[in-house]
């Protein structure tokens, strides 16, 4: 019993101050509250006051300010109306040196583009020289191989003439001195076979003209053979130097249009940057 005494008591003890807590929380809330209405209508009237005075400084600064500006109105509307046109000008002026500067830039990539072209022309010429040059090179090894070509020939032609006319001298005495045994031989002999003799004679001189004349038709051949084999190897060395030509200015032109290709996709890409 008197343990649960004790238990009701204390019960009642944590109820009350319970109670008396949750008063005071409400008591403290509303005086809170209260407070920061104070606060807040305090703050209102403090910034009304201010905006109020600050309005009447505000009104008094402008009068004053106006009452100094008045005079000096004109001189500033003229200092502004003279800037004005001044920076017009300066934007006139801008835009002339901008042309200016346009104008000198399109003639320094004229100037560029002109001592380009001398460069390539002065290259161009320098090539054609150094191709020139290769070619009258070729063309005087090819006349020295025709020359030496040429000699051997004569050299073979004049060998197997030399060797002709030799046969022919050695004929030519044969017959002479087989002629001489036959007078020496038969000169006792009558009139009748000496003009047979002679007709024997002039017989096998007939037979030796016609055998020289024979040579000659011969070599004669044999020359205008060599001649045509001569004119056939310069007709085919002079197409063979045409035909070079034509593929050494057919590959210059091609570079040509390269470079002028090149310089203008850079021109281009210059002009686009």
């Amino acid at each position: 019993l008197a343990k649960e005494q004790y238990c009701k008591k204390r019960v009642a003890i944590w109820l009350g101050a319970r109670f008396r807590a949750g008063k005071a929380r409400c008591l403290f809330r509303a005086m809170k509250r209260q407070r920061k209405e104070v606060l807040t209508n305090t703050l209102m009237i403090q910034c009304a006051f201010r905006i109020r005075m600050s309005k009447k400084k505000a009104g008094r600064m402008r009068e004053k300010r106006w009452a100094v500006v008045t005079p000096y109105a004109s001189t500033i509307i003229q200092r502004h109306w003279r800037g004005v046109l001044g920076r017009k000008r300066s934007s006139k002026l801008r835009a002339r040196m901008l042309e200016y500067l346009e104008n000198c830039l399109q003639a320094t990539i004229s100037i560029q583009a002109w001592f380009r072209m001398v460069l390539a022309k002065r290259l161009r010429l320098l090539l054609q020289c150094r191709h020139f040059s290769l070619e009258l090179s070729k063309f005087r090894s090819a006349i020295k191989i025709q020359c030496f070509w040429r000699t051997i020939a004569a050299k073979k032609v004049w060998k197997v003439l030399k060797l002709e006319l030799e046969e022919q001298e050695r004929l030519r005495i044969a017959s002479l001195s087989r002629i001489s045994a036959l007078v020496r031989c038969r000169l006792f002999r009558k009139a009748i076979q000496k003009r047979v003799t002679v007709t024997e004679t002039r017989l096998k001189a007939s037979f030796l003209i016609q055998t020289w004349y024979r040579n000659e038709t011969e070599r004669v051949r044999l020359r205008l053979m060599a001649e045509g084999l001569q004119a056939e190897l310069r007709l085919s060395s002079a197409n063979l130097i045409q035909r070079t030509m034509r593929k050494k200015l057919a590959h210059l032109e091609l570079l040509k249009l390269r470079a002028e290709q090149a310089e203008l996709h850079a021109l281009k890409e210059s002009k686009a940057t």
